[in-house]
């Protein structure tokens, strides 16, 4: 049987150069996809999938260690620094950062084919970012699947705006993260509440992610619009690289009233999440996973498990709030347990405790504000100062609402 070549990514800004090594790799026998930049190499790592990654190390931009971040964020593919500075220091900082080899330009170019054979012997067959989705979305129902390979294409394609449409409580903020993950490495999330209220300067750089972006002021629409326009900007005049936008929006964004010069951005980047009736068979699967995030945020070093009694309760429930009530439901549940394995007695207890009744206008503001607040705290490490800026609140402000919310904060 014919084996393919391998598939290798050479990323350099300077044409001659990148030609010198691709051509020395194609005589060798290997397939090669070129970049002309960092931002361009991690755009073609997410589409290929290739074996091995060779890149410079200067470059505008996006440089090699920057690019070798997102790699590494992402997957374990092999990645082979090149430069043509070959100083002590700059191999050091590539080996530590998780490069497996560093090789001097151009005297080391004579052997590159031979290091990158020794780097991928047994190529793997495996999709990283099928596996990745599927870590993070999992469950084997219809409704599941066709998410994950939606989410896989636009990961693939890199629209410059995305929308995120689902049912409250769907978990539409977890696919929201899930891809900021995949595409932008430790880049961080801009999130911004749209259901605040709170008048502060929208952020105009980085992946910004608009929470309900229906509920965004008109002008506030506009000028996201414009923003999208810069980025997709394909003429370069006045096109900005590092901006990229997310949204979501409950139910339709068609029918959401967003301004036309908005909505025609969203058409083809959308992204439904189906509510947990139409994946009754996924939540043996779901509970698992939530629970596993429940243990790590307890700090608890045994994994929670339901008996075969508490799943049942689940699956037989209808969840009208779907994962949002379910992760309540289970947290309840948790804390109810002395041990590391949830009875049908804590979850129906769990189940009777949040069959609260509906919430007044302020109880609802403070909910959203809670929860915005939670999202910070785990986005920015608990850095106070980063949590001022985003919110435009004042470091006391800060401490005074995690005190009310019950929040611990550094």
């Amino acid at each position: 049987m014919t084996v393919a070549p391998p598939t290798i990514l050479v990323v350099d800004d300077e044409r001659a150069s990148r030609m010198v090594v691709s051509g020395k790799l194609q005589d060798a026998g290997m397939r090669v996809i070129e970049a002309s930049g960092g931002y361009e190499g991690w755009e073609k790592f997410i589409s290929y999938q290739p074996d091995l990654v060779v890149s410079d190390l200067r470059m505008d931009g996006c440089d090699g260690l920057r690019l070798l971040g997102l790699v590494r964020a992402a997957s374990q593919a092999p990645f082979v620094m090149l430069s043509s500075f070959g100083d002590v220091d700059c191999a050091v900082a590539a080996m530590k950062n998780g490069a497996q080899d560093f090789i001097e330009f151009p005297k080391g170019v004579q052997s590159l084919p031979r290091k990158v054979r020794s780097l991928i012997p047994d190529r793997p067959s495996r999709d990283w970012l099928a596996e990745r989705l599927q870590e993070a979305i999992p469950g084997s129902s219809s409704a599941t699947l066709d998410l994950r390979r939606t989410i896989e294409t636009f990961c693939r394609k890199r629209p410059a705006a995305i929308v995120v449409e689902g049912e409250p409580g769907s978990g539409r903020s977890h696919v929201i993260r899930t891809i900021h993950q995949l595409l932008s490495g430790t880049e961080p999330l801009e999130r911004v509440d749209c259901r605040s209220g709170q008048t502060r300067a929208l952020p105009t750089s980085g992946v910004i992610y608009l929470d309900d972006i229906s509920a965004l002021p008109r002008h506030d629409q506009l000028f996201v619009a414009s923003l999208i326009e810069r980025a997709a900007d394909t003429s370069g005049g006045g096109r900005i690289d590092n901006i990229r936008i997310c949204a979501s929006v409950v139910g339709d964004v068609r029918s959401s009233g967003l301004e036309t010069s908005l909505l025609r951005h969203f058409e083809g980047g959308r992204i439904q999440v189906p509510n947990l009736e139409a994946r009754r068979a996924d939540i043996p699967a779901l509970a698992a996973a939530l629970c596993e995030q429940i243990s790590l945020a307890l700090g608890g070093e045994e994994r929670i498990r339901l008996t075969d009694e508490a799943m049942k309760a689940l699956t037989s429930r209808v969840w009208e709030k779907n994962l949002h009530e379910m992760n309540a439901v289970l947290e309840k549940a948790v804390q109810r347990e002395s041990g590391a394995l949830l009875s049908e007695g804590s979850i129906l207890l769990a189940l009777e405790e949040t069959a609260l009744p509906s919430i007044s206008p302020r109880e609802q503001r403070d909910r959203n504000q809670k929860e915005e607040l939670q999202w910070l705290i785990e986005e920015t490490g608990c850095n106070v100062s980063e949590i001022s800026r985003r919110l435009n609140l004042s470091r006391g402000a800060i401490y005074y609402r995690a005190n009310k919310f019950g929040l611990e904060i550094g």
